[in-house]
């Protein structure tokens, strides 16, 4: 993983050496706020979530890519925010003048 200014100046201009790499900790917008960030699937108070795997009609490759494709989705959402229509809009207070 390259870092962000790293990227940027080597468009602007050619730099003899770069950084080095940098591990990739985590994927996804939870690492940031120190979360695991992964669905789980449960029952009551017990994690199905292997077993809901393992029984997917689809198989497990299929309930992997479900399970990838929810997550990278809700990666984006959270880092896009809400649109101007989704977000909320306190009522309207008419100004009323007194004399």
């Amino acid at each position: 993983m390259r870092i962000e200014l790293e990227a940027v100046l080597d468009v602007v201009v050619k730099r003899p050496q770069s950084y080095s790499l940098v591990p990739l900790v985590g994927h996804g917008a939870p690492f940031a706020l120190g979360k695991q960030g992964q669905f789980r699937i449960r029952s009551g108070d017990q994690d199905v979530t292997e077993e809901v795997r393992q029984a997917h009609p689809g198989g497990v490759e299929e309930f992997d890519q479900l399970i990838a494709k929810a997550t990278h989705d809700l990666d984006r959402a959270s880092l896009r925010g809400p649109t101007d229509a989704e977000v909320p809009r306190p009522p309207s207070v008419a100004m009323i003048r007194t004399p």
